[in-house]
């Protein structure tokens, strides 16, 4: 339903259209990922949201809001007039408008720099306002500038999470729980400060900036999408690996964060894996937390129990020994975001990125992940690894050489509404980039 109406409101604006076929030349993407939600005259559209599934809620301005939590839908609004309005997601504004240095005189950037939400007009014509919205925690469609002295607080709080300390040191479980310890301060602060979604906004902004920095295909079509000022706001889910020890904890941070739990996974004996997904109520963020599981481990609720060590490491494990927690030293293993999967790969070859091939491939549901980069293990990680023979000697000196796979762009894209995650096309990328098979 949903891509029949963004077709139509294609159809209806020739300044949307255009743009639709710049970003899926330019950047690879589908305007379903970057939709922020859309306001639809309720006449020609109330009856067929209500047969999909859609709950509805008052809103402001006298548009009805309609949700469809257990779908891939961004929110819809309901209203009188017959003008539809589409809004496109931005990490700036700014950014997007820098980009059209002969935009009409009428684009008016509305809401402070650093506010919690921003947006400009930036089309009006044949029936369809198309905007571009830059949003910090931010729910609603009111601009929310805060004061001056809350943006630079902002500011200071994004400084904080970007800064803050993840070196773990020798890897004890001393120097995590210090790390763990600082980094419940510092959420603590900004929420006091600037309250839950607007920390958490900023905290996501803060990891997807240290992925960037740890992922050179990241690096390279980060700059394809900054170019237009769109930034990474068509993120779909963030990918935590975490080991068996700090799983439980990486899981309450996310749940300090306000992330509530979704589904879990366990793959059962034949995987070696389970995932627990988080989703935030308010915010567009999702997490996926990734752990190594036993099949005797199949009943019980794994995101909330501590899980006893292992003689072995899986490849979950092995990846957080050689680069760290990934909610500290070794960072995101990997975002999703929405493209458009054929072109996505096309463009990312062109330019030098191998894309590894499809793990889910079906009508609903696409995904890949960008080939790794070998990224390089310290000596004492591997002196470590070794002195527990947790590795082999030949395995120690093949990523002392050439360093372990890293992270990763998860290319995907969602239809017909699908919002989940298939566990056999998961089962199958776990084993794929695991450092000991993977060629690295």
């Amino acid at each position: 339903m949903l891509e029949n109406a963004l077709d139509g409101l294609c159809e209806s604006s020739a300044w949307l259209a255009k743009l639709r076929a710049a970003l899926h030349a330019q950047t690879g993407e589908a305007l379903l990922g970057r939709v922020d939600h859309l306001a639809l005259p309720i006449r020609r559209y109330r009856n067929h949201l209500v047969e999909a599934g859609f709950s509805t809620d008052a809103a402001q301005d006298g548009e009805t809001r309609a949700l469809c939590s257990g779908a891939f839908m961004p929110p819809i609004y309901l209203r009188d007039e017959e003008r539809a309005r589409c809004v496109l997601a931005v990490d700036s504004v700014a950014g997007f408008v820098a980009r059209y240095p002969d935009a009409d005189s009428g684009w008016r950037i509305e809401g402070a720099e650093g506010a919690p939400l921003r947006r400009c007009q930036v089309a009006d014509g044949s029936g369809v306002e198309v905007w571009v919205a830059e949003r910090w925690g931010a729910a609603g469609w009111h601009t929310q500038d805060g004061s001056r002295r809350e943006r630079d607080i902002a500011r200071q709080h994004l400084d904080a999470f970007r800064s803050r300390p993840r070196h773990e040191g020798v890897g004890t479980a001393r120097g995590l729980l210090g790390l763990l310890g600082n980094l419940r301060e510092v959420i603590a602060d900004a929420t006091r400060e600037l309250g839950a979604d607007w920390a958490t906004a900023l905290f996501f902004r803060a990891e997807r900036d240290y992925w960037v920095a740890q992922t050179p295909a990241a690096q390279v079509q980060g700059k394809r999408q900054d170019a237009w000022g769109l930034g990474w706001a068509n993120h779909d889910h963030h990918t935590y690996r975490c080991s068996r020890r700090w799983f439980r904890e990486a899981v309450g941070l996310l749940e300090l964060l306000g992330l509530e739990p979704r589904e879990a996974f366990h793959a059962g004996a034949e995987a070696g894996w389970g995932a627990q997904v988080l989703e935030h109520p308010r915010l567009p963020i999702v997490a996926f937390v990734d752990v190594d599981l036993s099949p005797e481990e199949l009943g019980i609720d794994f995101a909330y129990q501590a899980l006893q060590a292992w003689d072995a490491l899986g490849t979950i494990g092995l990846w957080c020994r050689l680069h760290g927690e990934a909610m500290f030293e070794g960072g995101l293993h990997h975002l999703a975001c929405h493209y458009d999967f054929d072109a996505i790969r096309s463009q990312l070859k062109a330019r030098g990125i191998e894309v590894m091939p499809p793990f889910t491939d079906l009508p609903e549901l696409r995904q890949a992940f960008t080939v790794a980069s070998p990224r390089s293990v310290t000596s004492e990680r591997l002196g470590r690894l070794r002195a527990a023979d947790l590795i082999t000697a030949e395995q120690a000196n093949t990523f002392q050489r050439h360093g372990a796979l890293g992270s990763h762009i998860e290319l995907i894209e969602r239809r017909q509404a699908y919002k989940g995650f298939h566990q056999r096309g998961i089962n199958t990328i776990i084993a794929h980039t695991d450092p000991r098979s993977s060629g690295s």
